[in-house]
């Protein structure tokens, strides 16, 4: 009985442990981000504009996009034009959210450099806690050479994006890139998760308490084993004097 007790307090001793370790809320709802980078070498030096959009479907959940720490040696020009439910200004974060309208955009001029990099989040219900609803949630970036955007840069997207992430009505994303012209060149935008692991020190925490919770069985039963391997012997041997 006092074997059962202790390793039961030692496996209740862990897991409190343990717990402490965990980031407050849920592990796996938390928002979804991707560092963008964009290849605009091929256009350097000439004028057009960035197109930035979040669409919602039919029934979609609330959710929101953010763009921040956006840097580029390119520039950007004039005044951007807001519609819906798109808030901010670059060089700082813009947010778009999707539950102003069908059309929530943020469309900027800009000078092109050789390159674009931006940290792209997602957040809001549809993400941290989907209810599975029939439809999700589209955004989209694109380039675009004049100020209707009608004629678009460096894609072969006919709605103009060189990506675009569907939030998912399960929660998670999916990414797609276009190839840059007709000819199959590789797509000019690249996106790296920048989400990270669910709590990487609980988890080696969690790896390390299980092999001390075993070591500590197995020397708890080693010692059960002794003592029953003594108690057997002793036994044997008191059985053998008695007939003899």
């Amino acid at each position: 009985m006092r074997l059962l007790r202790d390793i039961q307090l030692l496996r209740i001793a862990v897991v409190a442990g343990l717990l402490a370790l965990l980031p407050a809320g849920p592990l796996l709802a938390s928002p979804i981000a991707y560092l963008v980078t964009v290849n605009t070498g091929k256009i350097s030096s000439t004028s057009g504009f960035l197109d930035f959009g979040f669409a919602p479907g039919n029934d979609s959940q609330d959710a929101f996009v953010t763009i921040g720490s956006f840097v580029s040696d390119g520039s950007l020009s004039g005044s951007p034009q807001v519609s819906g439910g798109a808030s901010g200004a670059l060089p700082g974060a813009v947010t778009i959210d999707n539950t102003s309208q069908q059309f929530n955009d943020y469309f900027q001029g800009f000078e092109f450099g050789a390159t674009i990099q931006f940290l792209l989040s997602f957040d809001g219900p549809a993400v941290t806690s989907p209810d599975g609803t029939s439809s999700g949630s589209t955004f989209g970036f694109g380039m675009f050479e004049d100020s209707l955007g009608t004629i678009p840069l460096l894609t072969t997207d006919s709605f103009g994006n060189t990506f675009t992430v569907d939030v998912n009505p399960d929660g998670s994303t999916t990414l797609t890139t276009f190839p840059a012209d007709a000819f199959g060149a590789p797509p000019v935008a690249t996106l790296a998760s920048a989400t990270p692991e669910p709590a990487p020190c609980a988890l080696l925490a969690l790896g390390l308490a299980v092999l001390f919770v075993r070591g500590a069985v197995s020397k708890k039963k080693t010692r059960l084993y002794s003592v029953f391997r003594y108690a057997s012997r002793s036994s044997f041997s008191t059985s053998l004097s008695m007939s003899l």
